[in-house]
């Protein structure tokens, strides 16, 4: 864990505008030493854009060198791209600062949520691709934050902390069948 704390603020003190350090297996679990990504989220928008940003992509072995500052990303995301204008397509607005990444159980899919807007997209891990763009219900004074997202232990739903509209929300998830479904009723008002 030290090493992973002192990994991050080498990263955090490189410039790039850290918002969640997450790690995905590719291997099942006990398979011997696991390859693994780290997906770091950099909060900034996508340049010239007054949304979007970025997700980076490592190869969490690259990150295990004597200097992880070396690393270069296996792949990247502009959340400019066909992250927003899926949420543009399916909200009627853009994302706005991502927020935190967060896989389910089988690592088959990521959820980032956006915490300037609502927004919660989840990704096709192993594609990259955005594959839903759901919005979190306006709550106290039309806030709507979408500030963290967690699966639940079984994988039937994401929770959602809509902080700044003082709402817990719930998405069922189905990521077998690739479906999510955000479920208003549900949310406890806090």
């Amino acid at each position: 864990v030290d090493s992973w704390i002192s990994r991050a603020r080498h990263l955090l003190r490189s410039g790039l505008a850290l918002a969640v350090l997450a790690t995905m297996a590719t291997q099942p679990a006990g398979a011997g030493d696991k390859d693994y990504e780290v997906w770091l989220v950099d909060q900034s928008n996508t340049n010239g854009l007054a949304h979007g940003g970025t997700i980076h992509i490592f190869d969490g072995r690259d990150l295990e060198t004597s200097n992880p500052a070396t690393a270069a990303p296996i792949s990247v995301i502009d959340l400019g791209a066909a992250t927003s204008a899926l949420c543009q397509a399916s909200t009627g607005a853009n994302p706005v600062r991502p927020h935190m990444v967060v896989f389910n159980k089988g690592n088959t899919h990521a959820a980032l949520t956006f915490v300037a807007s609502g927004h919660v997209v989840f990704f096709d891990a192993a594609t990259r691709a955005p594959v839903t763009c759901l919005r979190m219900t306006a709550g106290v004074g039309g806030a709507r934050q979408a500030h963290a997202g967690w699966p639940t232990e079984d994988d039937q739903y994401l929770l959602v902390a809509n902080q700044n509209g003082k709402r817990f929300e719930r998405i069922r998830t189905d990521y077998a069948a690739g479906i999510f479904t955000y479920e208003p009723t549900a949310a406890v008002d806090l």
